[in-house]
């Protein structure tokens, strides 16, 4: 078993895997329904955090779970993909939780009436970086493919982006590259 040491707010990453929900393991049994944790972020300036999760199985449902730092055993789940989550983020209000699928898939969450709004394809596959810009208006999500894509809370819509010189491009949804 192979273990990574990464620091994050001054946490050692492994300690958090483990206390989250186990250890992550390199050569990991496609069969096996371990849960990964993808990533993590800070709920506003509390000290709480959420977590993005999934089980080495891309297109299986996946959560986004919280946990306050001083109990994370008392994790609890806010809500679920339909396939893995690669990143979450919160505004620095705290207010709105957002987090990006395997798919895609874009799911903002509103803490204080802890509703979740799903917005199907609103990113291409592979994003993996997703940060809440200064304002908390928008967030700005990053693929594999070199895109870079600003959605806006408010219009529930891209409203910036970039598109790479790839081949790929020409098979892209018209829903993530801004004219």
């Amino acid at each position: 078993m192979k273990r990574t040491n990464l620091s994050i707010f001054g946490l050692s990453a492994a300690f958090l895997l483990v206390a989250v929900r186990g250890v992550a393991e390199t050569n990991a049994d496609p069969t096996d329904k371990s849960l990964w944790i993808t990533s993590i972020a800070r709920v506003g300036e509390s000290d709480t955090f959420i977590a993005s999760t999934a089980n080495g199985l891309l297109m299986q449902p996946a959560s986004v779970e919280s946990f306050p730092i001083g109990n994370i055993e008392s994790k609890r789940t806010l809500y679920t993909h339909p396939a893995a989550v690669w990143a979450v983020t919160c505004t620095a209000d705290g207010k709105t939780v957002a987090s990006v699928d395997y798919r895609g898939n874009l799911a903002t969450y509103d803490t204080a009436s802890e509703k979740m709004t799903l917005h199907e394809n609103a990113l291409e596959r592979w994003c993996q970086a997703l940060i809440t810009e200064p304002t908390s208006q928008s967030v700005v999500a990053g693929n594999e493919a070199g895109k870079i894509s600003v959605w806006s809370f408010a219009e529930a819509k891209i409203t910036r982006g970039t598109c790479s010189d790839r081949a790929s491009d020409l098979t892209r949804s018209t829903a993530t590259c801004c004219e």
